[in-house]
């Protein structure tokens, strides 16, 4: 397989591909008004055709990239309450998810932790908020936001972070940015999972997560999200923050199958993974795991970045030549330097499911080669299951999300099996 720069050249423009794309995201991310003339429906973008045109078409496209405003910015205002949500409706009455967001101010948290259903479905389109910051802070129990892919599933206009705890974000669908969840700024992801959302891979950008800013993910798993031409899993242009989490099966026509990010060191934005695990995902062109459009500062720590697939770069892929620090990884097909310490063997993944906590992980064979091979720069009790389960066991960290602990060991030598007399 070719080089990623040499992969570029057999391509019909080069370099003006990767600047197209960037371009494209940019168009996406902006939003601006579409060209004098007449644009083409949405049902003309056909699926079969070359990589230029959905960009092109992207480009055309980029009116419809995100969702708008539905009311006019009223003044802002400044909290620090708890409100409860007391219905699972969402018909606007009081004390629906809905009518709080609605009712909130800046830095309120949304509180559904007395919810006892285990969705909400949304029949009125997403959930915006155009507060500069908000926290949603969901059940011990799994509870789902789910848009019923009629529609975005929250969308933040504000200038902070919009920050989700504990919930479950699925069946979203837009054409452009953010399938299920969009910021103009940031967004903050703790023990939640984001599932099953969807864009167009037309002209699309981020099926689960488009963030304008800052994105961190804390604990939390992005999964089966699909469309869009980059980013799969999620597209941010700021600084990318990845802990103790899963991006798994996500994919995007042309690059950044798990994760596209779309900044450069002039902006200050930079990537930093630790103790995660990115696999699965698929790109048509270039970082099926993970694409970075510039050479922006990269920090990985005892991650696992394998089994992705794209044309180049499978697992981790650029349009420039970043250069990457770090420990103590687990990567396979890249296209540049990593650190001399990165293993580059089959991490032995075993397939997404509920291992404990609250988010999906990948559980480790018992005799994969990143067992007790990690670090744990962050000084991190727990791993992405949360207490419980502690972040080093044996002989040392996991490389990844997932600890092997003495159960998941004895589970995985049929221990509990029971056989009938």
């Amino acid at each position: 397989m070719p080089s990623f720069p040499n992969a570029l050249r057999a391509m019909p423009a080069p370099k003006p591909l990767v600047a197209a794309i960037t371009f494209t995201l940019a168009s996406l991310i902006a939003g601006p008004v579409a060209a004098a003339g007449a644009t083409p429906a949405a049902a003309t973008v056909r699926a079969s055709v070359p990589l230029q045109a959905r960009l092109q078409a992207a480009r055309s496209f980029g009116r419809h990239a995100l969702p708008r405003r539905n009311a006019p910015l009223p003044a802002a205002t400044r909290g620090g309450a708890t409100l409860p949500v007391t219905s699972c409706a969402d018909d606007g009455s009081s004390g629906t998810l809905r009518s709080v967001v609605a009712g909130a101010a800046s830095g309120d948290t949304v509180d559904l932790s007395g919810l006892s259903c285990s969705s909400i479905t949304l029949t009125q389109g997403a959930i915006s908020t155009h507060l500069d910051s908000l926290t949603l802070h969901g059940p011990a129990t799994p509870l789902a936001l789910d848009g019923g892919d009629a529609g975005s599933v929250l969308t933040h206009y504000g200038a902070g972070t919009l920050r989700i705890e504990r919930l479950t974000i699925t069946n979203g669908y837009y054409q452009g940015g953010g399938g299920c969840l969009f910021s103009q700024a940031s967004i903050t992801l703790v023990d939640t999972a984001v599932r099953d959302c969807h864009s167009s891979d037309q002209y699309g950008a981020g099926a689960g997560v488009l963030a304008r800013g800052d994105l961190t993910l804390e604990s939390s798993t992005l999964s089966g999200n699909s469309g869009a031409v980059a980013g799969g899993g999620a597209v941010a242009d700021g600084v990318v923050t990845i802990r103790n989490s899963t991006i798994s099966g996500n994919t995007a026509a042309a690059v950044g199958g798990g994760l596209y990010h779309g900044g450069d060191a002039a902006s200050g934005a930079t990537l930093t993974v630790t103790n995660s695990t990115i696999t699965g995902n698929t790109a048509s062109y270039g970082g099926g795991g993970v694409y970075l459009a510039y050479a922006l500062a990269t920090t990985l720590r005892s991650t696992i970045i394998a089994g992705n697939t794209a044309s180049s770069g499978a697992d981790l892929g650029s349009g420039e030549q970043p250069t990457v620090t770090g420990d103590h990884n687990l990567i396979v097909a890249t296209a540049f330097a990593l650190p001399g310490d990165t293993l580059t063997a089959d991490p032995q993944l075993l397939p997404l499911a509920d291992n404990g906590g609250p988010t999906q992980t990948h559980a480790l064979a018992t005799t994969s080669p990143a067992r007790d091979a990690g670090s744990n720069a962050d000084a991190l009790a727990y791993d992405q299951r949360g207490a419980g389960f502690a972040r080093s066991v044996g002989g040392g960290p996991d490389i990844g999300a997932f600890e092997l602990q003495g159960s998941d060991l004895i589970f995985a030598d049929g221990f509990e099996t029971v056989t009938a007399p």
